[in-house]
């Protein structure tokens, strides 16, 4: 995350100093320029008063040409109302051919002030130029011409490059410092973040941020650390409670299985596990009609779901031993919610030695009835004899007697 930040710090800085730079620049150079046009056009004018003022038989155009250009370091041309160039500090007049076409000729003597940029063939360089118009009685002038080289106003302007380019990297690389350092006290909170979320990922609950500030992100740590707390102790809470129960579950005699709403086992306890000899980290997860194959128990538990209550039965499974079990079910609910059901528990109570005693009994009280049923019959049988008139002879009497 450091590194893209910083990415994007980077690049709005650098965007930035770009930007401003470029306008700097481009504000600069037309300053520049528009300060030396109005130089220009001030000593084109300065040269105007000067003619103006000077009688017309001391006026020598070359001469002045040459002679003030020295002064204000342009080259001056003076043209006449045909084009003809009639004064220059910088070529020699029969060598210049006719300027009556050229742009900022034209608007001098149009009575504008003209200026413009082009490459000169009698100095072979590039020159910018401005002219004035000019008129005094008697004196063949029409218009004062001064130019400069536009590779002195270029080197003006690498100047300012070079300048805008050193300022730049200087705030670049100034910026670019207090960027990291910003950088670092805004990500160092969030790492540290970062780093207890996952530690508390891995069950470190409780674990807390050391970050002091009185802002947002000091607010927020010192929530995150009371979060953390509380998350601790409610998970030590749940393992206490988990604990606890899975203590009593493992203790019951009977068998529990708790099933999803899919009928998938979700919990079963030792009992229910040595009754049908599962194991709960093979089982979990799977469904209760795969791993206890009995059809009888299967379908009650289809019932059940069905019907959504709860039930009390009695089956007898022949795997892995023959058992008689009583089964409870009933359905598991939300406290919050009872309407919403969350599954199914299933209380298994093995009462097939129970049973065996039942039988046993039966089979007792069968024979000792049986058993008693014969000297019963012969008692009653002399009894009868007895008192249909044997009572009356001693000797019979006596051996009926002594028999019953």
């Amino acid at each position: 995350m450091k590194k893209r930040v910083f990415i994007i710090f980077s690049v709005l800085i650098s965007i930035g100093v770009i930007t401003t730079g470029t306008l700097s620049l481009s504000l600069i150079k037309n300053n520049y320029i528009n300060n030396i046009e109005e130089r220009m056009i001030s000593n084109s004018k300065l040269i105007s008063t000067f003619l103006q003022n000077t009688p017309n038989e001391n006026i020598y155009l070359d001469k002045i040409a040459k002679t003030y250009s020295k002064e204000i370091d342009s080259r001056i041309t003076i043209i006449n109302n045909n084009g003809d160039v009639i004064g220059d500090s910088h070529a020699d007049l029969e060598e210049l051919t006719n300027h009556l076409n050229r742009p900022e000729i034209k608007k001098a003597i149009d009575d504008q002030i003209g200026i413009s940029e082009r490459y000169s063939n009698s100095i072979g360089a590039k020159m910018y130029y401005v002219a004035i118009p000019f008129y005094k009685e008697n004196l063949d002038v029409a218009v004062i011409r001064l130019s400069l080289p536009l590779e002195y106003i270029n080197e003006y302007t690498k100047k300012i490059y070079i300048n805008i380019i050193i300022s730049a990297l200087t705030g670049l690389f100034i910026a670019m410092i207090l960027a990291i350092r910003y950088i670092n006290r805004i990500t160092y909170p969030i790492e540290e973040f970062t780093k207890a979320t996952k530690n508390i990922s891995k069950g470190n609950y409780g674990e807390k941020i050391r970050f002091k500030s009185d802002d947002e992100l000091g607010i927020l740590a010192e929530s995150f650390n009371i979060m953390s707390i509380e998350l601790s102790q409610k998970i030590e809470e749940l393992k206490n409670s988990n604990t606890n129960l899975r203590a009593i579950l493992k203790s019951m005699s009977n068998g529990i299985i708790a099933l999803d709403n899919n009928n998938n086992i979700m919990y079963t306890n030792p009992s229910a596990e040595k009754m049908f000899s599962i194991k709960n980290d093979k089982i979990k997860g799977k469904s209760l009609f795969v791993i206890i194959e009995n059809a009888k128990l299967n379908k009650y538990i289809e019932n059940l779901f069905e019907e959504n209550s709860e039930k009390i039965i009695e089956i007898e499974i022949n795997h892995p031993l023959t058992n008689i079990l009583k089964v409870y079910t009933n359905p598991i609910i939300y406290k919050d919610n009872p309407s919403r059901k969350m599954g199914t528990l299933i209380i298994l109570e093995d009462i097939t030695e129970m049973r065996k005693l039942e039988t046993m009994r039966k089979d007792f009280v069968a024979n000792v009835s049986h058993e008693l049923r014969t000297p019963l019959t012969s008692i009653k049988g002399f009894v009868e004899t007895l008192k249909s008139g044997a009572v009356n002879d001693e000797n019979t009497r006596d051996k009926f007697l002594n028999i019953i």
